[in-house]
């Protein structure tokens, strides 16, 4: 007979009776019998205490050992079809990092695996497969990773936001892109009762708009008030007929107020201070000159509040610093809209990008689509830039093509989606008309820029192209002389 300690307790073991091999199920070679360790700071592979003064079975193939109590318990052991190795019962409560909740603590049995340093709670090796969360409308199944088609975007938590890692266990809605650590599966996102029925009933605007430089303006325009002291006349065709002495006081720019103003031609352009994009169409600006600060309609009208599609609650503007965009991941500084309570953020030129638009890669017209993608089970690639999309960002979408764009990747939606084109001016006996961007190794007919990337004035009649700068000097008559160039210009003016 001998006294074995482990674990702090002393247990008496029958040699006599004991095999002399054994065989554990998480090791791949056979265990014997052995009377003392090779060293005196052998450890148990199982519990991680000393062998020293012990029985033990030892694998002579490779340096694994273990209590004689510690291999008997292994009967115990179990496998998690998660993981390839058995894991040991660990009765006594230890402080570990849970590999499959993220907890640390040490109220209760855990798994661990010997082979490895897997090492999770008891009650997490008996999760629910399927479970139901409030914030959700379909069940959650649980998945002991992120899926591989995920491994490549940073994705977070929909309860509590933080970051999803590859190894982490999860319950997810795999056609929704809905994922949930496993310790906030029964956690709400919002309070149980907030939702779209607990607020009063406001008179926002509902985004996204299809027109947005008509109808939204519009909107703003009523949810500002401004409208309403305005004749209906003047309501009819408000972008003509708005007051030239209408003022404006913003937070924007409290120090004075502003002004509106409008451009004289087409390709007159001004940049807002705001959103630091240039406009053609109607905008406020403050008369110092010295302040240089200026406003297109849409950032000087927006509203205190907002409801948006992609959302269930009302967002409110707000100042945010180093918060992420909802529909893209870009980092906000300043003036946006959120739902703070959701911890939900739109960047303002997210928030107003239009419903539909068209462009030159499909035939019909996109239309601004967000998670979650439950009619769309695969994955997005963006036809322009051939990347895929990140499941939790707005795409704009062709249904009947099957084509998908970042809205960041069309040009409609970039750098130049304040300014109108299609308006024309006249300029000698040339007809101009306002486009995006020249025709493939165009030059400007005054100044011989390149404008194949850049906005431009066409003459469909004769292909004579004028950059925008060069129109705005002729009309101004800072350059008269270039009036008469081209006036006498030719069917290959403006071609390289």
């Amino acid at each position: 007979m001998a006294q074995e300690s482990q674990g702090g307790k002393v247990s008496k073991v029958d040699i006599d009776k004991l095999s002399q091999e054994f065989t554990l199920p998480n090791h791949i070679h056979k265990l014997k019998l052995v009377e003392r360790p090779p060293n005196e700071n052998s450890l148990c592979n199982i519990c991680f205490l000393s062998c020293k003064g012990n029985n033990f079975y030892a694998c002579e193939t490779c340096r694994f050992q273990v209590h004689i109590s510690c291999a008997h318990r292994g009967k115990e052991d179990w496998k998690l079809k998660q993981h390839y190795h058995f894991l040991i019962l660990q009765r006594t409560p230890a402080t570990f990092h849970c590999n499959a909740c993220g907890k640390e603590d040490n109220r209760e049995p855990s798994y661990l695996c010997t082979e490895c340093s897997f090492w999770i709670h008891h009650s997490c090796a008996n999760l629910d497969p399927k479970c139901n969360h409030g914030d959700h409308d379909h069940p959650l199944y649980l998945e002991f990773s992120l899926p591989q088609e995920f491994e490549n975007f940073t994705l977070t938590c929909d309860v509590c936001s933080g970051k999803l890692l590859p190894d982490d266990w999860v319950y997810q809605c795999g056609p929704c892109r809905f994922f949930v650590h496993v310790k906030c599966a029964g956690k709400r996102r919002t309070a149980a009762d907030d939702n779209i029925e607990a607020f009063p009933k406001l008179n926002l605007a509902l985004l996204p708009e299809d027109n947005e430089t008509v109808q939204l303006v519009e909107r703003f325009l009523k949810q500002n008030g401004i409208l309403e002291n305005l004749r209906p006349s003047q309501i009819d065709n408000f972008q003509h007929k708005l007051p030239g002495d209408l003022e404006l006081s913003h937070p924007f720019h409290p120090e004075h107020l502003l002004y509106i103003r409008h451009p004289e031609y087409c390709c007159f352009f001004r940049q807002c201070s705001h959103c630091k994009l240039d406009t053609n169409g109607w905008w406020f600006e403050c008369k110092q000159r010295e302040c240089n600060f200026r406003l297109d309609m849409k950032c000087a009208l927006l509203p205190k509040a907002i409801a948006h599609k992609s959302h269930r609650h009302p967002l409110s503007r707000i100042s945010v610093t180093d918060e992420n965009c909802s529909a893209c991941a870009k980092t906000l500084s300043g003036s946006s809209y959120g739902c703070e309570a959701c911890r939900f953020y739109l960047g303002n030129d997210c928030a107003l990008s239009p419903h539909t638009i068209t462009t030159q890669w499909d035939e019909h017209h996109l239309t601004l689509i967000f998670p979650p993608f439950t009619a769309h089970p695969d994955e997005f690639l963006c036809e322009i830039c051939e990347t895929y999309a990140h499941p939790k960002y707005w795409l704009y979408h062709c249904k009947d093509c099957d084509q998908s764009f970042h809205p960041h990747c069309i040009p409609q939606h970039g750098l130049s989606r304040n300014i109108k084109f299609g308006s024309t001016i006249q300029i000698a006996e040339h007809s101009l008309e306002l486009v995006e961007k020249g025709e493939y190794m165009s030059r400007c007919g005054v100044c011989q820029d390149h404008l194949d990337k850049k906005n431009a004035l066409l003459c469909t009649a004769c292909n004579l192209h004028i950059c925008c700068k060069c129109a705005c000097d002729i009309l101004e008559n800072k350059a008269k002389k270039n009036t008469e160039v081209i006036s006498h210009c030719n069917k290959t003016l403006g071609v390289p």
